[in-house]
């Protein structure tokens, strides 16, 4: 994993959520890195809200990936849910 790369952590609040964060830390990710909110910041059960707030980064994800020298791997995701069939239409 890039430690530069922007981590969003659920439940940072929580045990295991806090734990991850300090994990994370330890191993060179820079807190600004992390993206927390809480509950009544972002309700995740509300696609509309967490789509509007991750629209600026899924623009700059695909930026970034046309800026890499070699090919790589990545998962982004838009909170839309297609199956097989659809995605291949």
């Amino acid at each position: 994993m890039n430690t530069s790369s922007k981590i969003y952590i659920a439940g940072h609040l929580g045990m295991v959520g806090s734990a991850i964060m300090r994990h994370l830390i330890s191993h060179g990710v820079a807190q600004s890195n992390l993206i927390t909110r809480t509950h009544r910041e972002l309700d995740l059960t509300n696609q509309s809200a967490v789509q509007a707030f991750f629209a600026k980064d899924y623009v700059r994800m695909q930026w970034m990936m046309l800026q890499q020298d070699e090919p790589e791997d990545f998962v982004i995701a838009t909170g839309k849910q297609y199956s097989v069939c659809q995605f291949i239409d």
